[in-house]
C-alpha cells in the first residue's frame, strides 16, 4: 500500500484505487469487501450495495479514469452528484444508486423499496434525457431505508399425492391454478424470506416444495423465481433465507406448493416484500 493510501485511510478522506469507469460525482463501492479499492456499482439492484460516497476527483472535467488510478472520495457534505439521464431532483429528495447507468444517482420514491440512501438533493436540478448523465448537488450522509411488507396464507386442507396447489390468504381453499398474493406497487421492490410450515409433515423421504411464481404480464403466464424452499421426511418447516427476486411495478406473485405424497397436510406461508 502506498504511503498516500495509508494516510488517507489514517485521515478518513477516502482514497481508494479505482477501477476503470469512474467519474467526478460517481457512486461507488466496495471492490470485493476491500477498504483500499473502489469500483462501480453492479448487477440490477445497486441501491442494496455498499456504497463508499462519490467520487470527487477523476482528473479533467468529464474525464474517466483507468484501472489502477487513484481517486479522492466524498464521504460527507455538500458535494456534485452524478445523476442519470432525465432525473428530476428537488431539495430534500433521497437519491440511492441507478441500475439503469451504473455510477449515476436516481431519486428514490418515499415509502417505496428498501436501499442504501447516498443523502439528499440540495438543488432544483433535472438531467436531460438527451445529455446523459450530469451533475448536480446533493448533501452526502448514507443512511439504510428498510421497508418490509409481510405476507402471509395458508389452508389446513391435506395437499394431495404428486400434485401442485397454489394458496391464498389464511383460511381460504388451495387451488389448481395461481393466486394472486401479492402486486407490487414500485419498480425496485423484492420478494425475500420465503417460510412455510405443516400441521402434518410429508413422512418417509416425501416432500413439499414451495416456490413463490411471478407473473409480469396480469396472470396470463406465470413463472418460478429463485425463492423456495423444501420440508422433507418428518420436517414441519422450511426456510429459504438467502435468495431473492426482483420485482417490477404491477408484478404480482403467487404461492406454489408441489407434494410428492398424500400425507402432507395444513399448508401456511410467509414471505417479505422488501
Amino acid at each position: 500500500m502506498s504511503i498516500r493510501k495509508k494516510i488517507a485511510h489514517v485521515l478518513n478522506v477516502g482514497l481508494r484505487t479505482a477501477v476503470s469507469g469512474i467519474q467526478e460525482g460517481s457512486v461507488v463501492i466496495y471492490q470485493n469487501s476491500d477498504p483500499y479499492y473502489a469500483a462501480l456499482p453492479t448487477g440490477t439492484a445497486p441501491w442494496l450495495q455498499k456504497a463508499i460516497g462519490l467520487a470527487s476527483t477523476a482528473g479533467f472535467v468529464g474525464q474517466t479514469l483507468a484501472s489502477g488510478a487513484e481517486v479522492a472520495l466524498h464521504l460527507l457534505g455538500i458535494v456534485p452528484i452524478r445523476l442519470a439521464a432525465s432525473t428530476a431532483m428537488l431539495p430534500g429528495d433521497q437519491l440511492i444508486a441507478d441500475a439503469g447507468e451504473l455510477g449515476a444517482a436516481k431519486v428514490r420514491a418515499p415509502y417505496s423499496y428498501s436501499a442504501l440512501v447516498l443523502g439528499h438533493g440540495t438543488e432544483a436540478f433535472t438531467a436531460d434525457a438527451g445529455s446523459g448523465q450530469r451533475l448536480g448537488s446533493a448533501e452526502v450522509k448514507g443512511y439504510w431505508i428498510e421497508t418490509v411488507r409481510s405476507r402471509s396464507g395458508g389452508s389446513a386442507e391435506t395437499l394431495g399425492a404428486a400434485t401442485t396447489s397454489y394458496y391464498g390468504g389464511s383460511g381460504a381453499s388451495k387451488s389448481g391454478t395461481p393466486i394472486v398474493v401479492y402486486q407490487a406497487r414500485t419498480t425496485g421492490e423484492a420478494v425475500r424470506l420465503l417460510g412455510i410450515n405443516l400441521i402434518t409433515a410429508p413422512g418417509g423421504t416425501d416432500t413439499v416444495a414451495a416456490t413463490i411464481v411471478k407473473s409480469s404480464d396480469n396472470g396470463t403466464t406465470w413463472t418460478d423465481t429463485a425463492v423456495t424452499c423444501t420440508a422433507t421426511g418428518t420436517a414441519k418447516a422450511a426456510n429459504d433465507l438467502t435468495h431473492s427476486a426482483q420485482l417490477t411495478s404491477g408484478d404480482i406473485l403467487g404461492v406454489k406448493a408441489v407434494s410428492s405424497a398424500g400425507t402432507a397436510a395444513g399448508f401456511s406461508y410467509t414471505f417479505d416484500v422488501t
